[in-house]
């Protein structure tokens, strides 16, 4: 079974629900921290959820690419509205949970057996992740066909060997993660269908996420005046999202969202000190589409 982290609302009465998106790898543990702190700062007003994305269980053997995760993703959402009975739903994604959030959101319009109100999204990375400096990266190692192909096996040969000492020491003293978020990656480094969803994961994404395609109803809100449907936190200085591409998605979006450009890590979580920081700003997007101010 997947992990899932659920934090109950201050209010048994509450109908609202914040769904987390994890981003790659899809491990909802590396955000028990983030989602702990959102939930004290927004005095819990929602109803916070997230899971694993599919296939990073021992249990699940099946590879998902993006389309997998988006269709699995958006069966859970609506089972856990339909469970909760939810009326108000608020999608938080981070990284690649971005774009499975907004292609969501365009889905549910389409299909119209699924209401969101509005999205949060966390360092996104919603067009041409293959020009980013990882991306291009990822891209050559899902694209090298002796490396491709092997890509599973290299990696499993070189992180089962090392030590868990070094593997701690590396994330600790050279990353900056905390103990939590160093102990997570671990874990993870440890599990051959973990490492073998992400990377399959990673070469869907880079394949699929290019063009800027939604429909403009997607980022539109309902009336005018009203609270924007959108809201985004981009980082400064971000690996995954190159700073061109930013600025040609704000260019076409930006007047129909609500965005801001701060120093944190693309790996937020990783830190406490970028965990602190993203929470409180969206702490406060929370409580603006509650129509209220932050506490």
């Amino acid at each position: 079974m997947p992990a899932v982290i659920y934090l109950s609302p201050a209010s048994p009465s509450s109908k609202s629900l914040i769904y987390f998106v994890t981003g790659n790898p899809g491990l909802i543990k590396y955000y028990e921290p983030f989602l702990t702190l959102l939930s004290s700062l927004c005095n819990g007003s929602h109803a916070i959820y997230g899971r694993d994305l599919l296939g990073f269980s021992q249990e699940d053997t099946t590879l998902y690419d993006l389309e997998g995760q988006i269709e699995g993703i958006y069966a859970d959402i609506r089972a856990q509205v339909k469970a909760g009975g939810y009326e108000n739903v608020l999608l938080m994604g981070h990284s690649v949970g971005t774009y499975i959030a907004v292609e969501i959101m365009a889905r549910s319009l389409a299909r119209a057996d699924l209401t969101i109100q509005n999205a949060i999204l966390i360092t996104p990375t919603l067009t041409w992740l293959g020009k980013s400096s990882r991306g291009k990266q990822l891209d050559r190692l899902t694209t090298w066909p002796v490396i491709s192909n092997n890509a599973y096996l290299v990696a499993k040969g070189f992180l089962f060997t090392l030590p868990d000492v070094c593997i701690r020491w590396a994330l600790g003293t050279v990353m900056g993660f905390t103990p939590a978020a160093a102990e997570v990656t671990r874990t993870f480094l440890r599990s051959p269908q973990g490492v073998r969803e992400a990377l399959h994961l990673g070469a869907s994404e880079i394949h699929t996420i290019k063009e800027d395609v939604w429909a403009d109803e997607v980022f539109q809100i309902a009336e005018a005046g009203g609270v924007k449907r959108i809201f985004a936190l981009y980082a400064e200085d971000d690996h995954w999202v190159d700073d061109e591409v930013r600025q040609v998605f704000v260019k076409r979006r930006g007047d129909d969202m609500e965005w801001i450009l701060k120093s944190v890590r693309h790996d937020f979580p990783t830190t406490e000190e970028s965990t602190v920081k993203v929470a409180r700003i969206v702490s406060d997007w929370v409580w603006q589409t509650k129509g209220e101010q932050s506490q």
